[in-house]
């Protein structure tokens, strides 16, 4: 599958990660299976065609324009005939910065743009369906989000969350809920509740698939790294710990998910 990937602009940069885009013919009667796994990124994805079916039932994409926030489990894609699709990977924090909705409404969710904006949704997807190439997307897309961060953004309390997963990536996950709390100068309670609101999952939660994305980087860097090894680099407390992590993600063991995938993390790549 081709997959073709570009850079935000300075002044998305902050919040933006990537844009990414597919455009792909299987031959006729043909199927493959793609695996969805906790990545710590909000996708704002626009299927531009036929749209995959979801494993999940309570995955299941009722629009053709989705915001998915983050997971705490995997899913799998069929795709079947081709695929055209264009996809905004979201740092962490970044969707309060766009979308008048608290994050903790994305999480283990597909939810329709149109939900959110409403018929401007379709507006957007109608030109991006209509582009002649992937760098026009990008700059239709671009166009979209510098209005929606102009119409949204406030500085308190996301510049506040900005600093806490910046300082969570840093310590790769293994950061205490407390201390964050402490950090924010609010109780635990209210650090959990507003965490939830900006980032679309709790501290704990967060932490987990940090970790567990870093161990994924780790292991693409290190690839002689045997798991107990691995296990202690990247903070669990032992391989049981890691292990117990990548089934629930994955569906597979360490050994078979890198086996079959050993692409990296999506978060800190």
């Amino acid at each position: 599958m081709s997959v073709v990937s570009a850079s935000p602009s300075p002044s998305l940069a902050p919040f933006v990660k990537q844009y990414w885009g597919v455009d792909h013919s299987l031959r006729p009667g043909g199927a493959y299976d793609y695996r969805l796994i906790p990545t710590g990124l909000t996708e704002l994805t626009f299927y531009l065609g036929y749209r995959p079916e979801v494993s999940d039932i309570n995955m299941t994409f009722n629009s053709n324009s989705l915001v998915s926030g983050h997971l705490d489990r995997y899913y799998d894609l069929r795709i079947k005939d081709s695929l055209r699709m264009f996809s905004v990977s979201f740092k962490p924090q970044a969707v309060p910065f766009f979308l008048k909705a608290p994050a903790r409404l994305f999480f283990n969710a597909n939810v329709p743009l149109a939900d959110i904006i409403g018929t401007e949704a379709s507006c957007l997807e109608d030109r991006l369906y209509h582009c002649k190439s992937f760098t026009e997307q990008v700059r239709h897309m671009e166009t979209f989000l510098c209005a929606c961060l102009e119409k949204h953004y406030r500085r308190e309390p996301q510049h506040k969350f900005a600093q806490a997963t910046a300082y969570i990536l840093r310590s790769h996950g293994n950061a205490s809920v407390n201390s964050l709390a402490s950090m924010a100068c609010q109780s635990l309670k209210q650090y959990e509740r507003c965490f939830a609101d900006q980032i679309g999952c709790s501290p704990k939660q967060f932490l987990r698939i940090v970790r567990f994305q870093y161990s994924l980087q780790y292991r693409k860097l290190h690839p002689r790294c045997a798991p107990a090894s691995l296990a202690a680099e990247c903070g669990y407390y032992d391989q049981s710990h890691m292990n117990r992590d990548f089934r629930d993600f994955t569906g597979m063991s360490p050994g078979r998910y890198f086996s079959r995938c050993n692409e990296g993390s999506d978060l800190f790549s």
